[in-house]
C-alpha cells in the first residue's frame, strides 16, 4: 500500500517542526548521557558494574518495542498515547536530579538502586512510544525524499548537539561546583526542553494508522524474520548492538576515572563526536539515496573498530588531543551509520506491520546492547585491580574489554557484507563518491559564481 498524501504545504510545515523537535532534543538529550551525568552518579557512588547496569538494564527494555508495536497495529491515531508516553519519560529526570533532595535519607546502594529504577522507568516508555513514533514518521515522510530529509534533519540535530555541549563544556568550566550542583541546573533546562520537542508534535498531522487485524499476535511477531533481506539486517544489527556497547558504555568513565581527564575536556571531546555527525550528515543522506542504505553502512562499518583501538592505546598524557581528533572522524561514521540504519528500517519495513519490522530491529538491538553493557561491566568489574606490564606500558582491566569490543567489531565486516538490499550500488562507487564531494563542490564553485553574475548584471563591477 503506498503512503498516504499529505498536502505539500502541511508536509513542510510538518518537517520544519519535526526538524525543530529534534533540536530540542538534542538539548535533552546530551544532559541526560553527557559526562556531567557520569560524574553526577559517581558522585552518588556508582561503580563500574552499576554503569553496566545502568547501561544495559533499560537497553534490555527495548523489549517493550515489540508491546508498542502491538499496539500501534491496534489504534489509529498516535499522537495522543505519543505525548503522553514520552513526557513522562522525560520528567523522570528531573526525579533523579533531585533525589539527593527528594529522598535524602538513602545510602549509596540505595540511591543507585532507585536512580535505576527510575532510568529502567524512563527506558520502558520510551520503548513503549519509540515503534509509535518511526511508523509515524515513514507513513508521513516520501520515501523519495527520505535519505534527504533525514541527513538534513540529523545535521541540525548534531549541530545542537555541540552547541549543547559546548554550553555544559562552558558552565563546568567556569563554575567551581561539583556535578551534584551543576546537574540539577542543567536537568531542568534539558527536560524544559525535551518536553516542548514533544509538544510540537501536536502540530504535525497523522496520516493515519494502518491497523493490522484478522491475524494472531505470533505471526504478527513472526513476519519481520520471513522476510529474507530484513532478516539479514536484524543479525548484523543484533551483532553490531552488542559489540559496540561491550565498550561504549564505559567510554566516559575511563576518560574521567583511569584517563583523568577534567569535566570540562571530557565533555569537549565528546561534543567534538557531535561535530562530525553535523558536518557529515546531509553528504551522508544524499549518498544514500543515490546509492542505498548497505554500502554506506558497510562503508562506515569498516572505521568503526578503531574507536576501541584508540581507547585501548590512548595515554593520560595523550588523551585530550587524540580522543578529540579521533572522535571528529568517528563522528563522520557515526553519520553515516545513524542514516543508513534508520533509512534501512523505514524504506524496507512494509507500510502493513510496519511497527513489527523497525521493533524488531530496535528491540532486539537494544536487548543485545544491554547485555553487551552488563557484560562488559561485569568484567571490569571482576577483574578490577588486575594490571599487566608489558609492550613498554602497563594494561588494565578496561582495557581488556576494549580489545574484545575490538575483535567482535571487526566480526561486523562480513556481516554487514551480507546484508541484502535491492537496487544498491558497490562500496567502491559509494567510497569514490565520498572522495569525490570535496573536489565537486570546489569545481562548482566557478560555474555557480558564474551564474549567479549572469542573473544579476546590475551588480557586476
Amino acid at each position: 500500500m503506498a503512503q498516504s498524501e499529505t498536502s505539500e504545504p502541511v508536509l513542510r510545515r510538518s518537517l520544519r517542526l519535526i526538524t525543530f523537535g529534534v533540536c530540542l532534543c538534542m538539548v535533552y538529550v546530551p544532559v541526560t548521557a553527557s559526562p556531567i551525568f557520569t560524574e553526577f552518579l559517581r558522585e552518588m557512588g556508582a561503580t563500574a558494574f552499576h554503569f553496566g547496569l545502568l547501561a544495559g538494564i533499560p537497553m534490555s527494555l527495548f523489549v517493550m518495542q515489540f508491546v508498542g508495536a502491538l499496539i500501534n497495529n491496534r489504534i489509529r491515531n498516535r499522537k495522543v498515547p505519543f505525548t503522553v508516553l514520552l513526557i513522562a519519560s522525560r520528567l523522570v529526570y528531573l526525579i533523579i536530579a533531585f533525589s539527593p533532595l527528594l529522598f535524602p535519607g538513602l545510602h549509596d546502594t540505595q540511591r543507585i538502586a532507585l536512580i535505576l529504577a527510575l532510568v529502567s522507568g524512563g527506558a520502558l516508555l520510551l520503548n513503549l512510544a519509540a515503534p509509535l513514533w518511526f511508523a509515524w514518521m515513514a507513513d508521513l515522510i516520501p520515501h523519495s525524499l527520505l535519505g534527504r530529509y533525514w541527513g538534513n534533519r540529523q545535521r541540525w540535530m548534531f549541530v545542537t548537539w555541540t552547541i549543547s555541549y559546548v554550553g555544559m563544556a562552558v558552565f563546568t568550566y567556569a563554575t567551581p561546583w561539583s556535578a551534584s550542583i551543576t546537574y540539577p541546573i542543567l536537568a531542568c533546562i534539558s527536560v524544559a526542553a525535551g518536553i516542548t520537542d514533544i509538544l510540537l508534535f501536536i502540530g504535525v498531522p497523522d496520516p493515519g494508522n494502518t491497523l493490522v487485524t484478522g491475524v494472531s499476535v505470533l505471526q504478527v511477531l513472526k513476519e519481520p524474520f520471513q522476510h529474507a533481506e530484513y532478516r539479514t539486517f536484524v543479525r548484523w544489527s543484533v551483532v553490531k548492538s552488542f559489540a559496540m556497547m561491550l565498550s561504549g558504555a564505559f567510554l566516559q568513565l575511563y576518560a574521567l576515572d583511569v584517563l583523568k581527564m577534567p569535566l570540562w575536556q571530557t565533555t569537549i571531546a565528546w561534543c567534538i563526536l557531535g561535530i562530525g555527525v553535523a558536518l557529515s550528515s546531509r553528504m551522508w543522506g544524499r549518498i544514500a539515496d543515490a546509492h542505498g542504505q548497505r554500502p554506506v553502512l558497510l562503508l562506515v562499518m569498516y572505521g568503526k573498530p578503531i574507536v576501541s583501538l584508540v581507547f585501548l592505546l590512548v595515554t593520560p598524557a595523550t588523551a585530550f588531543p587524540v580522543l578529540s581528533t579521533w572522535f571528529f572522524f568517528d563522528g563522520v561514521l557515526n553519520g553515516g551509520l545513524l542514516v543508513a540504519t534508520d533509512g534501512y528500517m523505514l524504506r524496507m519495513a512494509p507500510r502493513r506491520n510496519r511497527s513489527m519490522f523497525i521493533a524488531t530491529i530496535t528491540g532486539l538491538a537494544g536487548i543485545s546492547g544491554g547485555i553487551g553493557a552488563i557484560a562488559g561491566g561485569h568484567v571490569i568489574q571482576m577483574l578490577s585491580g588486575w594490571h599487566w606490564n608489558g609492550f613498554g606500558r602497563e594494561w588494565n582491566h578496561y582495557q581488556v574489554v576494549f580489545a574484545v569490543s575490538f575483535l567482535l567489531r571487526l566480526l561486523c565486516i562480513p556481516l554487514t557484507a551480507r546484508i541484502r538490499e535491492v537496487k544498491s550500488s558497490s562500496t567502491l562507487r559509494v567510497l569514490l563518491d565520498v572522495a569525490g564531494q570535496p573536489q565537486r563542490s570546489f569545481l562548482r564553485f566557478p560555474i555557480g559564481l558564474y551564474r549567479r553574475m549572469q542573473q544579476n548584471p546590475d551588480n557586476n563591477s
